[in-house]
């Protein structure tokens, strides 16, 4: 399944939880929690971070056993997506099977959202695809323009401070984490940031706006 594929299955997803297990092409066998299902993908969290590069099969107890690849990763979490889409009575079974998450349960914590060295550009891009949405989606919903949300993913530009809870309410995450990402750590970082304030000051996309530095 390509990418915008996956993105598109992930639209209907269903936030649910509950323990299953991956079973590698080497014959390991690594317990995961599903965090959530929909009938083109599924997010899995393994504390032991395995390899699954290779593909594996997923076994949901009293639902099935499902090939599955991964399409992304971010610390301990794995977007996967199903090799065949699973069927609406498989749906209703996994849904049955695992309990909604809570409003608490929801909030993915800083340690899922990935390892020390991933960019905030990284984590919205994972978390963006991870939501089934689009760059042109993202972007109305946070009032924004398209190559925004481009350069933030590429890290171009960073999201003002004022947005970050306007992103962590869209994806379901913990605002503070974002804060955490956000503070520029190097020269070059500060005037991303400043880049940033200034395109958004006049309407403009970051990648619009040149800074010269004379010393």
């Amino acid at each position: 399944m390509n990418e915008q594929k996956y993105i598109q299955s992930r639209r209907s997803r269903r936030k649910i939880h509950f323990m299953a297990e991956c079973k590698l092409n080497n014959q390991e066998i690594v317990k995961v929690a599903i965090r959530d299902i929909s009938a083109g993908g599924v997010l899995l969290e393994a504390s032991a971070a395995p390899d699954l590069r290779d593909g594996f099969v997923l076994r949901m107890p009293g639902v099935g056993e499902f090939a599955c690849n991964v399409v992304w990763r971010s610390g301990a979490l794995f977007g996967c997506s199903f090799d065949q889409e699973l069927t609406p009575g498989i749906m209703a079974a996994a849904q049955l099977r695992g309990a909604p998450l809570n409003q608490a349960e929801q909030l993915l914590p800083a340690a899922s959202l990935g390892p020390a060295g991933d960019t905030l550009g990284l984590i919205l891009r994972n978390l963006r695809r991870h939501a089934g949405m689009t760059l042109d989606e993202v972007a109305s919903a946070l009032n924004v323009s398209k190559p925004t949300i481009w350069a933030w993913e590429k890290g171009k530009a960073r999201p003002l401070p004022a947005r970050l809870s306007a992103i962590a309410t869209l994806f379901d995450v913990d605002v503070q984490t974002l804060m955490k990402t956000s503070e520029p750590t190097s020269s070059a970082e500060l005037i991303d940031h400043c880049r940033t304030r200034i395109a958004d000051a006049f309407g403009a996309a970051p990648t619009a706006v040149r800074i010269i530095i004379e010393v």
